[in-house]
């Protein structure tokens, strides 16, 4: 092989990395945002199961009273 060829392809393998280590760069900060969007999902859910448990307690602590 000659010399040039052979640094031809290490420079496009290391721009190839280069290229790969930003794509990978950029799915990671995808992947925080969806992780990000689906925690508050949890939380909202969680807080919407709690409010309505505490209002059938209301109900039920009102109706054995009566």
């Amino acid at each position: 092989m000659d010399v040039v060829k052979v640094i031809d392809k290490l420079a496009n393998h290391d721009s190839r990395l280069c290229n790969l280590e930003i794509y990978q760069d950029k799915q990671n900060g995808t992947m925080q945002r969806i992780e990000k969007k689906v925690d508050r999902l949890i939380w909202a859910l969680g807080s919407f199961m709690s409010a309505i448990i505490f209002l059938l307690i209301g109900i039920l602590i009102k109706l054995t009273v009566y």
